[in-house]
Parts: C-alpha cells; sequence; structure tokens
C-alpha cells in the first residue's frame, strides 16, 4: 500500500493520475525521485527511489553502449601493454 506523495520535490498527495504521469514522465535519461509513503501496521514510514527515465530501447542501447565502450577500453589497454613489451 505504498502511496507516491511527491514527485522531485513537488507534493503530489491527492493529484489526479493524468498529473503524476506528466511528472515522473520526461525525457529519456533524465532522473527523477519519486517519494513513497507506506503504512506498515501502526508504523508510517516514508522512502525515496531515485529513477532513470527511459523506454525499454533506451535502456538496450544503453547496454550495447556499455558493452562497446568496454570492449574499446580492452583493446586500447591490449595495445598499450604490447607497446610497453616492444620498447
Amino acid at each position: 500500500n505504498d502511496v507516491i506523495v511527491k514527485v522531485d520535490e513537488e507534493d503530489v498527495q491527492g493529484q489526479p493520475l493524468a498529473t503524476l504521469r506528466n511528472l515522473i514522465l520526461g525525457k529519456q535519461g533524465s532522473n527523477v525521485v519519486l517519494a513513497f509513503r507506506r503504512m506498515t501496521g501502526s508504523e508510517l514510514y516514508y522512502y525515496d527511489v531515485e529513477l532513470v527515465r527511459g523506454s525499454p530501447e533506451y535502456f538496450e542501447s544503453l547496454k550495447k553502449s556499455q558493452a562497446i565502450a568496454e570492449e574499446k577500453e580492452k583493446l586500447i589497454n591490449q595495445v598499450r601493454q604490447q607497446e610497453q613489451e616492444i620498447q
């Protein structure tokens, strides 16, 4: 029974779902912080979650970019090591 109470420090309690949607959605790759309220028994808890906005395709492209960057770094290190061995 978690309830969103803030989006990026803006109080959204009682706001319609369309307002929440507009605040949560944004530019791919940008961050959004959601603040939640949770009632567990008689205890009331608040917590924040920071999310990165993006479609599944966006995150898949990030994974591919990361893999390419890692392979590039690996190759650069191999070339540097071979250069040192030559000297």
